[in-house]
């Protein structure tokens, strides 16, 4: 993926990671909620044949009346234009041990290991965590593309990141900013802090009639302290990466 930085005035290029938040978990107290995904690259010879055993895998899982609803994705930018992405959201971590139950009772994996793994190369397991307070993405959301921006954070910059995470947050919600967005936590030794937006089509990508920078120095009362703010942002990370997402409803029951 490509690597690049820019400040948060180009933020309607953002989001993470593909969730749907019900806004009712924002205005409570309430335990860690995840999303879990699965990345799975095909063998360069057997691209359509996992595309067509990855459906009827999704077609099983409905049949077995899987108690989570996994969405499918693909990379639209880059190089990694086979690679699929299932991922569920939605649930704590006490969910993860009762839908553990539910897998070894029902066994779904038989089934993925016997008409899918024969035709992937590359298989990845991730879970993160979602920022609810900070993020905007309601159930009513409707979408083809997600832009996913992936934040490589500097070690010690943790806390103050999340400091700015919410001030973002804070000023987007005050100015009835026009996207939806999400904050996600990785889990794990790539515990990456990622943002994500959706869009209904390309033509919704195009910059906002309102830059973000404008929003802040509203916000701030002032364009120098507003730069200071995006200039901070900027040392919290080693790298940014972006890539744009599309929903695979080809592959989905």
């Amino acid at each position: 993926m490509k690597k690049f930085k820019y400040g948060l005035n180009t933020i309607a290029f953002f989001l993470s990671l593909l969730v749907l938040i019900p806004n009712a978990m924002a205005e409570s107290k309430s335990p860690e909620i995840l999303s879990e995904s699965w990345a799975m690259t095909p063998k360069s010879d057997k691209v359509g044949d996992f595309q067509q055993a990855l459906k009827d895998h999704t077609k099983h899982r409905s049949e077995l009346k899987d108690p989570r609803k996994w969405d499918l994705y693909s990379q639209v930018l880059g190089s990694n234009l086979d690679t699929v992405i299932a991922r569920s959201f939605g649930f704590t971590w006490a969910d993860m041990d009762a839908y553990a139950i539910w897998s070894q009772d029902k066994n779904p994996v038989q089934h993925f290991n016997d008409a899918v793994m024969p035709n992937v190369s590359n298989l990845g397991h991730y879970l993160s965590v979602i920022d609810v307070a900070n993020s905007h993405w309601g159930p009513e959301v409707t979408f083809r593309y997600v832009g996913v921006s992936s934040y490589h954070v500097k070690q010690g910059h943790q806390g103050a990141m999340e400091k700015d995470i919410k001030l973002f947050s804070d000023v987007a919600k005050e100015n009835n900013w026009d996207y939806n967005w999400s904050w996600a936590q990785g889990v794990g030794s790539e515990g990456n802090m990622s943002l994500a937006i959706p869009y209904k089509n390309w033509a919704a990508m195009a910059p906002p009639e309102q830059e973000f920078s404008e929003m802040m120095a509203k916000h701030l009362r002032s364009e120098k302290k507003a730069k200071k703010v995006f200039e901070r942002w900027q040392s919290h990370f080693d790298s940014i990466e972006y890539d744009i997402y599309v929903l695979r409803t080809d592959l989905m029951p």
